[in-house]
Parts: C-alpha cells; structure tokens; sequence
C-alpha cells in the first residue's frame, strides 16, 4: 500500500494557511495505477481520435484518387463501407494497443513514481507546484483543463501543457476549495443520464434496422447467361430456375438477429426510462446488448461482403437492399458500444473514489469468467485457421476460400481474429488485475465475452445454413463436411456465453463502497 499523505498545515475546518503542501511516498504499485490513468486518459484527448479517423483514409488513399478521378469500380457507397469498417479495425487495434501499455509501468511515469520516490503537490493562492524526482512543474489554477479521477489516481491535464497523472492521495478537500473545482469523474453524473437516453435511442435503431435486415434480400446471384437466380436473406434462401420453379431452405442465421434485437429492445426500453440511474445491472445490460449487436451485425455483413465478392470467381453476386440496412446497423452498434462502455463505468462523486471491500477485490467468478474468456478467444483464433466446410473440389476458412483453381480471402477472419483477441487481452487484463478498478475490469471481460459471443455465435449459424443450403437433397448433403473449424468455433461460442453469465454474476458477487481519502498525517 501507499504510504499515507503527509498534509502540512492541517485546516481543521479552517482556512489553510499557505503553502498547503501534500506529499506521499511511492509504493510497488503507484506506478502501474498512474500508467492506467496516462493511457486511458489519452482516450479523451481529441488529437488521439484525430489519429485515429485518419488512419483509414492513408490505407484508402489509391482508392479515394482512384474514385475521384473515375478509374475505379467502387463507388462511394463501397467508399463508405470500407471506411468504417477500417475505422472499427483501427479502434480495435488502438484498444489492443492501450491494453498492452498497461501490462508495465510506462517509463515517464516510473522516472517520477518508482518505489520509495516523494511525490509532493505544494499548492498556492493561485497555483500548484508538483514536485518530482526529476522535475518540478508549476500549473495555474485557471489552465486546468480537465481534473478527474480514473481509479485510485488523478490525471490532470493543464492548457498548454503534457497531461499528468498524480495519486488522488495528492488532492485532499482543503486543497480542492483552494482551487475551487471538485474532481470530477470520467463522465459527470446528469451527463451520464443524457448518455443513458442516447444509448437506448441507438440500440433501438439498430433493433430497427435488423428487422428488414433479417427479411429482406442481402445476396442476388443473377446475371447474363444464367438461367436461374439465387437470393439470400436471413431466413431464407430461395432458388428460382428457368421455368418458373421455386425452392426455399431454411437458414439459421434470422436465430442471431433475432437474439440480437431483442437484447438490444429490452436494454433500450430500459435505459430510456431511466432505469439505469437506479439500477446499475441496466447499464451493464446495455454494454452487453451492444457489444452483442456489434458482433453480430459486423460478423454478417463482412460474410455478405464475402459472398459478394465470392460472384467475382463463380457467378454474379450483387448486393441486395438488405444489405445496406445490415451494414448502418453495424455502425450504430459500433456508436453504441462506445456510448454503453462509458456510461457503464462507475461514476464517483466529487472528491470520492471506489475502493474493493477487500484487498483482493476478485472473486471466483471473477477468476472463472477470465479463463473462460480466455479460453473462448484462444479457440476462436484457432477456429479461424481451420477448415468450417468442405467438399472434394470446395473448402472454406474464415482466411481462404477455395473452388477448383480459383481462390479468394474471405473477410470473416476479420472479425473473428479481431474479437478473438480482444478477449484475450481482456482475459489476460482482468486475470491479472492489471485494469484500474474490479468494476472497470468485469465491464471490460462483460463487453469482450458478450462481442466474441455474438461474433461466433453469426459465423458458426451461418457456415450450418450454408450446408443446409447447399445440399439440396439428402445426397448433396453428405458431400459437405463440416471440417474441425466448425466444432471448434462451436466451442468457443460456448465458452464465451459462458464467460458471459460468469463475468455478470461477478458484479453481485463482492459489494463496492465509496470512501473518502483521510489525508491526515
């Protein structure tokens, strides 16, 4: 533990007299709590979304010139499809990256906060003097941009001026009254309600768009010279030959809509009437309703995007209007798990902070849901190298498609590597204890089971539809094989609906209290 805060001048409910100096001494764990609140604060720095947006315009640059000077097949719609889906790919990867520089201390911040070192803030009538080892660095009050708590550490972050993250040990009561601000938290509390109403407005719409999504065409396989056509919806695939006859099959892939929507339905009622102010398990409800219709609605389109481009070596496959709803629900999802994640995490009051009710703030769930989680991720990646449907001339992975001497990259390894590792980031994070508070670490694995579920879940229904489809009679059936990948995708989705229900009993397993610092001497 940190040592406890040295306050000179105690105000015993009077007027401090000045210099109002605080110091603590480092202990083994100061730095990696203060490298948490550097790397998650950068989050909320506008340049890092700058960064962030314009990664995916660099990698389309060809395009994008291509287009403008009209030498390219794609439009802008497919402009727009590619943008946001590396958009997602950059986010993802921003957020792997976060969750890697959490793993050590960041070398800036051990230079200042290794073990044994003084940390002092010495504050003034219009001003602060942060004292460290190996600097000193002065702040006016009037160019502190932003002051809140990110677990048990501050980060500051004045005009002008690299931001810092101090222990919240260094700001008692009677130096916020100097200051006049309170330490707010990452998202104030009536900010938080408004949140709340735009999460649920999302979620609904992505409800919404799954209903024509799910029964209207996504896939046309029509073109000159052919003599029959093929449309694939949701539910139904339906073959139309020359004379006019008519053949449906069932497809299973409507089932992960149909979760999907109704999740997203119930926590969007819910969080629109408030409901999330007195019942923190409707947030968490949220989280998990968007990370669900994010997995699924983006694991679907690129497999439609898949198959599209799967006309290019076969037949002509085109795009059908359900498509496009398919591909504005992804991006809704994607607004909606952002919205659902920040809403989710703990909102302390002015001048307070969560603790564990015990040292060791996790509990076997806790533990449980970790493994699981990992494992589910570790299957999935593993899934993604493997055979999911085979014939004698056809084989398909979620990485390579194959149908005599032609060949094609599917773009369903995306996903399934991008949510695979996402879990196990999160495993490894939360297992570890490495996230900054229990509650942040169990809605960051409750997000990552819940997308690695939904993403699973829409690939392994539609690699079965696509045999059901596929063989038309009892004996085209038996000529494709679902292949290792499938089963082991099967028990990732389990895994991961597993790691589910384990990481949301964890919330009622150990009770949170807010506490005070007591900065007396």
């Amino acid at each position: 533990m940190m040592q406890q805060p040295y306050q000179s001048n105690p105000s015993n409910g009077n007027p401090p007299t000045l210099p109002l100096e605080v110091r603590v001494v480092a202990d083994r764990s100061t730095a990696a709590q203060l490298t948490r609140a550097t790397v998650l604060g950068r989050w909320r720095s506008p340049r890092t979304w700058a960064y962030i947006a314009t990664i995916p315009l660099v990698l389309m640059a060809r395009v994008i010139i291509l287009v403008i000077l009209n030498t390219s097949r794609s439009g802008p719609a497919n402009l727009f499809v590619t943008y946001f889906g590396l958009l997602l790919v950059t986010i993802v990867f921003a957020v792997l990256i976060t969750a890697l520089r959490m793993v050590r201390p960041l070398r800036q911040v051990v230079e200042y906060a290794s073990p044994g070192s003084t940390i002092t803030v010495r504050y003034q009538q219009n001003s602060l003097d942060v004292v460290l080892t190996n600097r000193t660095v002065s702040i006016d009050y009037g160019k502190i941009v932003e002051l809140y708590v990110i677990g048990n550490a501050v980060h500051l972050r004045p005009r002008g001026m690299h931001p810092i993250s101090l222990p919240r040990e260094l700001f008692p009561d009677a130096a916020l009254n100097l200051m006049r601000r309170d330490i707010q938290p990452l998202l104030p509390t009536g900010r938080t309600l408004q949140l709340d109403r735009v999460t649920a407005g999302l979620l609904l719409a992505v409800a919404i768009l799954l209903i024509p999504a799910s029964f209207l065409t996504q896939i046309v396989e029509s073109g000159a010279g052919l003599s029959s056509s093929e449309k694939w919806q949701a539910w139904e695939f339906v073959f139309e030959s020359s004379s006019d006859a008519t053949e449906t099959r069932l497809r299973l892939l409507g089932a992960a809509y149909a979760v999907a929507g109704v999740v997203a339905t119930v926590a969007g009622v819910l969080l629109f009437r408030g409901r999330g102010a007195q019942r923190p398990a409707v947030r968490r409800l949220g989280v998990v309703a968007a990370s669900l219709a994010f997995g699924v609605t983006v694991t679907s389109a690129l497999e439609a995007k898949t198959a599209i481009a799967q006309g290019n070596i076969v037949v002509g496959h085109t795009a059908g209007v359900g498509f496009w709803p398919l591909v504005i629900a992804a991006v809704v999802a994607s607004v909606a798990l952002a919205a659902s994640l920040i809403g989710a995490f703990p909102t302390e009051s002015a001048g307070q902070f969560a603790v564990p009710s015990a040292p060791d703030g996790r509990s076997v769930t806790d533990k449980v849901g970790a493994w699981l989680l990992g494992f589910a991720g570790a299957s999935a990646i593993a899934s993604s190298f493997t055979t999911f449907l085979s014939r004698e001339d056809w084989g398909l992975t979620a990485w390579h498609y194959a149908y005599g001497s032609d060949a094609l990259t599917p773009f369903v390894g995306i996903p399934l590597l991008l949510t695979g590792l996402t879990a196990l980031g999160a495993a490894v994070m939360a297992g570890s204890g490495r996230l900054p508070s229990e509650p942040i670490s169990r809605t960051a694995t409750l997000s990552a089971s819940s997308l690695l579920f939904g993403s699973a879940l829409t690939l392994g229904l539609n690699t079965l539809s696509h045999r059901m489809v596929l063989g038309f009679s009892f004996q085209n059936f038996a000529y494709y094989h679902l292949g290792a990948g499938f089963w082991i995708l099967c028990g990732a989705t389990i895994l991961a609906g597993g790691a589910v229900i384990s990481n949301w009993i964890a919330f009622s397993s150990k009770v949170f209290r807010i506490a005070k610092p007591t900065p007396g001497a």
